[in-house]
């Protein structure tokens, strides 16, 4: 795919800085980073899928209705929240030492 489209726009410094760290962690550069953030901000609809799928699997075998809330509470937070907000989650889990969740599985970012 040949990348001919430039675009231009205008973000916080807070953001600027928070965007640029992030790239830099995944070894990336700041536009191949914020290219693969909107991609995926394309396809919500994938991380929903695989937490139905999660569910899915989960009510069929003994799962108690406990469990079943928590779920549906991870389900609505994921759907309401921004990536942002995901981010900083994902961010103070790791500080934590804590996998996390990539919807099949546990990852340590």
């Amino acid at each position: 795919m040949t990348l001919t489209n430039l675009i231009t726009l205008r973000i916080s410094n807070e953001e600027h800085l928070l965007y640029e760290a992030e790239a830099a962690y995944r070894k990336q550069s700041l536009s191949s980073y914020l290219r693969e953030r909107l991609k995926k901000s394309e396809t919500p609809s994938d991380e929903i899928q695989k937490i139905h799928d999660l569910l899915k699997s989960l009510t069929s075998s003994s799962f108690s209705r406990d469990h079943g809330i928590l779920l549906e509470i991870l389900l609505l937070l994921r759907y309401l929240s921004s990536s942002k907000k995901i981010l900083l989650a994902h961010r103070e889990l790791n500080r934590l030492n804590i996998p996390v969740w990539q919807g099949d599985s546990f990852s340590k970012e």
